[in-house]
């Protein structure tokens, strides 16, 4: 596992992913022999997160009961199987599911033998699908991965993790490894980020990197552009869209509209109004949240005092 990349477990050794699209991209495609993700098994929190689907292909990573996000690359098809963990040793293979259906950015196109296009139709570089898998997972919602809702400053720390080749040997059981490594660029308005390192292995692809512990930020590409570090597509920039195509809704008590809450506040970031209540679900500290409508900044609140009326917010308890 060198980098975490579970994209190229789709596009089999990552090599083997890429090697026969002829988008305008295929040329920066490079090899990742000479780097590797071989550190120690990933623990925190991958072992419920991480996917790998047959044929040894593509990575994935887990961000619901029913949805998991990978690399467009890979070529995901709905009908393939996909297999989960029960220890990150290896997968399981009486943890399997059925991809139904797969989502990509409007603008984006992969095929086998046709045209292949990671750019959207905002310009923006768009590696990403999200996966919807049946049957659902059973058990607690906590245990699936963050979508990062924040795009954190260059030099942050994280972890990539993969179930590829690890040191370009042989990974049968797709044993998950992981990397430390940090985000380096200076924001993600283009779409993507790149790691301090290279690092990642054939079958990395569309795996995670993460922060914050179990925060996914990006899906893994390879590289692009750029033959020293990884490049990943952003997360948090496609987060609206990557939560409408999960059909996120808000599960908290109803929104108030021109109702602002008082009380202790946990953060403050720019963001939609939907991503705001996708993180207020899932910060584990929030018990409600305050949006900005004319600014488009989301306040997450540990704690509400009071309220006040303010025609510019909108507002619910947890």
């Amino acid at each position: 596992m060198r980098t975490v990349f579970w994209a190229a477990a789709m596009c089999m050794p990552f090599v083997a992913c890429i090697p026969d699209i002829e988008s305008d991209l295929a040329e920066d495609q490079l090899s990742t022999h000479d780097s590797e993700i071989n550190g120690p098994v990933h623990t925190p929190a991958p072992v419920h997160v991480a996917v790998a689907i047959a044929g040894n292909r593509c990575s994935a990573t887990v961000i619901d009961r029913s949805h998991a996000l990978s690399a467009l690359h890979c070529g995901w098809q709905p009908g393939e199987p996909l297999f989960r963990y029960a220890t990150a040793a290896g997968t399981d293979p009486d943890l399997e599911h059925t991809v139904t259906t797969v989502a990509h950015r409007p603008g984006t196109q992969w095929s086998a033998s046709g045209t292949q296009d990671w750019t959207d139709v905002n310009g923006d570089f768009a590696d990403i699908v999200v996966l919807t898998f049946s049957p659902p997972l059973t058990g607690l919602f906590s245990f699936s991965a963050q979508l990062a809702w924040k795009f954190p400053d260059a030099g942050t720390p994280g972890v990539k993790v993969g179930a590829g080749r690890h040191d370009d040997e042989s990974n049968p059981t797709r044993k998950l490894l992981a990397v430390n490594d940090t985000q380096e660029s200076s924001d993600d308005s283009g779409g993507g980020f790149h790691t301090g390192h290279l690092r990642f292995d054939a079958r990395d692809d569309g795996g995670p990197f993460y922060v914050n512990t179990y925060q996914i930020l990006g899906t893994l590409t390879g590289t692009v552009n750029d033959p020293f570090h990884a490049r990943y597509t952003s997360v948090p920039h496609f987060h609206t869209w990557i939560l409408g195509a999960m059909g996120f809704v808000w599960q908290g008590e109803p929104i108030e509209n021109g109702v602002y809450r008082s009380g202790y506040g946990l953060e403050i970031f720019e963001s939609s109004g939907t991503t705001c209540k996708y993180a207020c679900t899932r910060h584990i500290d929030c018990v409600a949240f305050n949006y900005n409508v004319s600014t488009q900044r989301c306040q997450l609140l540990g704690s509400v005092v009071g309220t006040s009326l303010n025609a510019s917010y909108y507002s619910a308890d947890k």
